[in-house]
Parts: C-alpha cells; structure tokens; sequence
C-alpha cells in the first residue's frame, strides 16, 4: 500500500486514507517544487501458532517442578516434626528417667529410717516400693534402648525354647502393686503349657508395654483381662480394658513412634510414646502383628499374634524367671 505526498503532507497520488501506524518505508524527494516523498505500508498481519511437543515438554517439566517443590515442602515439613518430636521425647526421657530415680532415692532413705526405727514392716513397704520404681526405670531404658538399636538397624532378635505363660506371668507379677494402687482388678487365662520358639525378651517387652499401657491410661475402667493362648499354630496375647478407648480414626497413628493423643487419654499421663512402636515393631520381627480392636464392653482390645513353634519337651520348665532387658546399643 503505497501513497505519494507532497509538500505538507498532501497526498497527491495512492492511499485515500492514510493507516494509523507508523509507515514501514518513506522515500524522500526534493525538488524546485518542494518535498515530496513516497510512503508505502506493507501488508501483515499477527499471527499466533503453538508447537504441540514443545508445550508438552514445557508442561511437563513444569508438573515435575511443582510436584518436586511438594515432595521437598512435604519432606521438609515432616522433618521438621520428627525433630520437634524427638526434642520433646528427649525432655519426656529427661522427666521419666528423673521421677523413679527420685524415688528410689526417696523410699530408700524412708526404709533405712525405718530399720533404724526398728520397723521391719514399714521398712519392707519402703523397699517394695523402691523395687518397684526400679523395674519401671528399667523398663523405661529398655525401650528407649530399643529404639536406639532399632534407629540404628542393630536389633536381633534370638529366637529361643520357652514357655510364653511363664514369661508373661513373670510381668504381671512385676505389674501387680502399680496396677493395685491404680485400682485395676486383673483376671488372667494363661496357658503355662504352651510352648514356642521365639525371642523371650522380646515377648516380655511387648507384654510389659500393653500391660502399662492399660495402667496408664485404661485404670478408669478398674479391669483388665490378660489371656494366652495358642491358636491355630500362632501365639495369640490378648490384654483388655475397659478404660475411655481409643477412636477408631487414632487406631493407626497410636503406634507411631514419639505419638501421644492430645486428649484427655493422655492428660496428666507421663510417658515416652514409643512402648506401642516398640511393641508392634518386635512383634513383626517375629513375623507377628499387634493390633487394637474397641471392645464390646467399652475400653480397648490389643492382641499380639506371633508364629508358635511348640519346641519345648514335655514337662520341662524353660525361662520361668522374666528375661532381662535386650542389651544395651
């Protein structure tokens, strides 16, 4: 599109109406009769096209970049909790392992006045009270110890002939002043015939940490009901209350590691929140599980389920005595 114009602008030849943009090409033209020049409009258009692959690359390099800043926020957040959790199991430690050393500490003292006093009676109430914080101080180091071996992939297990009715009789014997004074009546139906090839302080542990949990947060229902059994070729412990249970949406989370229900379950109630985790973790190492059910009568159902292979001869006695503690890391 061209157009001649002469001196201001003029138009003397082309374009009636000159475009609004700018021309793309002017030819100036001087002469007697003034400037001419000839300004000439090319013809274009915009166009817009897409290359199908590039988009697609784009787009799903795009996708990979924001599902990549998800996966790291996510990891990053949980990260961040792991650390809070493990700062507050650490202060939770801290506070556990100093209440039954003060205790110890304090009821020996009280038995030593005691026997100066010439008060054999007290003083042995003052002992059986000192015993008794012991083992929860040991239980408590075990299973921070445990976890400790577990975290760092140097927990064995050694499978051994026992008689899981011993074992388990053993810690609730160890349990019966605390679960007294909590005011939980206890009912047992034990097989002490059974017999089975299977780790006994692994046994013991995880029979201690259900029995604690029921003193520590069932002791409002006042019951608790610790059958053994084996059936159908499996070692089956069943430890029931009848405490406030526990929410079905909670039932998995409970065996978390450092996991403590902020509820009232747990108000007032010390702990480290790793006995659940310990316990279901050596149960699988058995190649068992431990689960939770909600029990008909209210409270809670926990049952651990553990291949039996009966190994023990007849009328032998093996590991009467509760096993002591897996060996420190």
């Amino acid at each position: 599109m061209d157009r001649v114009e002469g001196p201001g602008a003029k138009r003397l030849a082309g374009l009636t109406e000159a475009p609004d943009n700018s021309p793309d090409f002017v030819v100036p033209l001087a002469s007697r009769l003034g400037n001419w020049q000839i300004v000439s409009w090319d013809r274009w258009e915009t166009r817009t096209a897409f290359d199908f692959l590039t988009l697609a690359v784009a787009g799903t390099l795009a996708a990979g970049l924001a599902l990549l800043g998800w996966v790291v926020a996510a990891a990053q957040r949980r990260a961040l909790r792991e650390v809070t959790a493990r700062v507050s199991f650490v202060n939770r430690v801290s506070h556990e392992l100093g209440a039954p050393l003060t205790n110890i500490s304090l009821y020996l003292d009280l038995a030593r006045d005691a026997v100066t006093a010439g008060d054999s009676a007290e003083s042995a109430r003052r002992l059986a009270v000192a015993t008794e914080e012991t083992g929860r101080l040991s239980r408590l180091v075990s299973n921070v110890l445990t976890f400790a071996r577990n975290e760092r992939g140097s927990l064995d297990l050694h499978p051994a002939d026992c008689r899981p009715g011993e074992i388990v009789r053993g810690v609730l014997e160890q349990f019966a002043p605390a679960l007294a004074r909590s005011g939980i009546s206890m009912e047992t139906d034990l097989d002490d015939n059974a017999c089975a090839l299977l780790d006994p302080n692994a046994l013991a542990r995880i029979a201690a940490n259900l029995v604690s949990n029921v003193e520590k947060y069932a002791a409002s229902g006042g019951w608790m009901r610790v059958s053994l059994a084996t059936v159908g070729g499996e070692l089956v412990l069943r430890v029931v209350d009848r405490g406030p249970g526990i929410p079905a949406s909670e039932a998995a989370r409970i065996f978390l590691p450092f996991e403590r229900l902020d509820s009232r379950l747990t108000e007032g109630v010390s702990g480290t929140g790793l006995g659940l985790a310990i316990s279901r973790d050596l149960a699988r190492r058995m190649g068992g599980e431990v689960t939770l059910d909600a029990s008909e009568a209210g409270g809670c159902v926990f049952t651990l389920r553990v291949p039996a292979t009966a190994s023990v001869p007849a009328g032998t006695s093996a590991f009467a005595a509760l096993p002591q503690p897996l060996p420190a890391p």
